[in-house]
Parts: structure tokens; C-alpha cells; sequence
């Protein structure tokens, strides 16, 4: 197959915010039902000094949004009894509320991204996590809120 030249400049890639030493007072909220996925998580945000709460589905992390304070959600997307799209609807809708919301998804197709932007959500990160990348994500969004 013959390829030609292209005058087409390439988009440039956003570059990534590297865990350092400065250790800023964060508290995540994460919905996860996978009990891996919630040991992984909790490890992720420990060694990044975050506060964090796990719960197990989209209904316990409303619940828990009625009363606590978070900078941030972490919400997979299929989870039994309210699944993260629902859960995020509920939480920017009824709930009237902006916090800062990263997708979590093992399905990173373009459908999925744009049913996450639809629902609400501010990002989106596939799994297995990139920890660099959940870090820099989480910090643009919760710098960007305050």
C-alpha cells in the first residue's frame, strides 16, 4: 500500500502531571463493586496522599455525597443496583451538583466516551489505571473547581 506525505501537523499531547512530593489535602469519593479494583484504587490514592472513601455501587456513592465532602468522584461505569451513568445523571440533575466526575471503564470505545460526556462526566480513564495519568487528571479537574 502506497503512502503519501502529509502537510497535517499532529495535535500535541497534553502533557502529563507527574506524582511529586507536594502533597495536597484531596478527598475522593470512588465507586467500584470489584473488590481488586477497590484495593487498587485505594493503594493509588494512598500513595497519593488523598482522603478516600469506596463504595460499592452509584446508590452508596449518592448516599454518601448527600453527607460528606469530596473533591472528586471516581465512578466505574458498571456496577450493580445504580450503575456510574446513572449515578452521575442523578448526581448532575436531582442533585444539582458540579462536582468534578472521572469515568473508570475497562470499554474505551468512542460510544463510551461520548455516552460519559453525555451523562455528565468531566474525563474519562480506562483500566487497567494509568497512575500518572489518574493523577493528572484529578489534579486539573479539582484545580480547575477551586
Amino acid at each position: 500500500m502506497p503512502f503519501g506525505k502529509t502537510t497535517i501537523k499532529a495535535k500535541a499531547v497534553k502533557e502529563i502531571q507527574h506524582i511529586n512530593s507536594v502533597r495536597v489535602p484531596i478527598r475522593v469519593l470512588v465507586a467500584e463493586d470489584v473488590a481488586l479494583n477497590k484495593l487498587l484504587i485505594k493503594i493509588i490514592l494512598s500513595h497519593f496522599g488523598f482522603e478516600h472513601e469506596i463504595v460499592d455501587n452509584g446508590k452508596l456513592a449518592i448516599e454518601k455525597l448527600k453527607t460528606g465532602t469530596y473533591d472528586l468522584i471516581l465512578m466505574d461505569l458498571n456496577m450493580p443496583i445504580m450503575n456510574g451513568f446513572e449515578a452521575t445523571e442523578f448526581i448532575r440533575k436531582k442533585m444539582k451538583n458540579q462536582i468534578p466526575i472521572i469515568a473508570l471503564t475497562a470499554d474505551v470505545t468512542t460510544a463510551d466516551i461520548s455516552k460519559c460526556k453525555k451523562f455528565g462526566m468531566d474525563d474519562y480513564l480506562s483500566k487497567p489505571i494509568n497512575e500518572n495519568l489518574l493523577y493528572s487528571k484529578i489534579m486539573e479537574l479539582v484545580q480547575k473547581q477551586k
